[in-house]
């Protein structure tokens, strides 16, 4: 499911946080925490992603910097 989050995690937060640390949730517990902590909330949320800044060696989606 990881593999996934990447597909709606740029629409989550404007910094990144979502995704930095769902990439690094290593049990099934991490990565349903961390989807309470950033998902479970009443705020609605954009339907554009946000424009991360990225460093020369990040990828997202398949952009290379």
């Amino acid at each position: 499911m990881k593999k996934y989050m990447n597909y709606f995690g740029l629409g989550v937060d404007p910094d990144g946080r979502f995704l930095h640390d769902i990439r690094r949730a290593q049990t099934k517990a991490d990565f349903f925490a961390i989807c309470r902590e950033h998902l479970d909330h009443a705020e609605s949320m954009p339907l554009e992603p946000y424009t991360p800044e990225l460093r020369s060696r990040d990828v997202v989606a398949g952009v290379h910097t």
